[in-house]
């Protein structure tokens, strides 16, 4: 509750004499919540969508001062989340279940999009390419802007056919 009501003092500062706070003004000065911007990469990484994952790794990285140190780690409990969701789906149970257990409160609707978009073969990969950039970054061979780019690249890049050069 003091997070809270900090956050609360500041948007009062920020707003001044303004009688309302928007939803921008909320963004600008608290950022992003970590957990909603893993959730919208793993979006854009099942649409394929490099430039757009990219975008939004940089966004949490520029508005947040800790995801530096958390995003590699989030991405990854997403990606089992949605690994465990096809488990259970396998399993006969319901969508309305799988959420429950796995809570998910928060747009439950596109999660069990994400887990259909998914297969089981590439959130393995995703899996293996997140130890990947975890131990890049732990060892000091990449930082984490440059190990998750390299993740999001290889996810996205993988299954495309090459391109001739003319």
């Amino acid at each position: 509750l003091s997070r809270l009501t900090e956050e609360l003092e500041k948007l009062s500062l920020y707003v001044g004499d303004r009688p309302t706070i928007t939803i921008e003004d909320v963004e600008a000065l608290v950022g992003q919540n970590r957990q909603l911007s893993a959730f919208d990469i793993v979006d854009a990484l099942l649409k394929q969508d490099t430039a757009e994952a990219v975008r939004l790794l940089e966004r949490v990285l520029e508005q947040d001062r800790d995801a530096e140190y958390k995003i590699i780690g989030l991405l990854a409990w997403h990606v089992r989340r949605l690994r465990k969701a096809q488990g259970l789906l396998a399993k006969g149970l319901s969508e309305g279940q799988i959420c429950s257990q796995l809570r998910v409160w928060y747009r439950r609707d596109e999660f069990m999009r994400q887990v259909g978009q998914s297969t089981a073969e590439s959130l393995r990969l995703a899996c293996k390419r997140l130890v990947e950039a975890d131990r890049a970054v732990k060892t000091g061979m990449a930082s984490v802007r440059n190990a998750v780019e390299k993740f999001i690249w290889s996810l996205t890049t993988e299954n495309q056919p090459a391109r001739s050069v003319e």
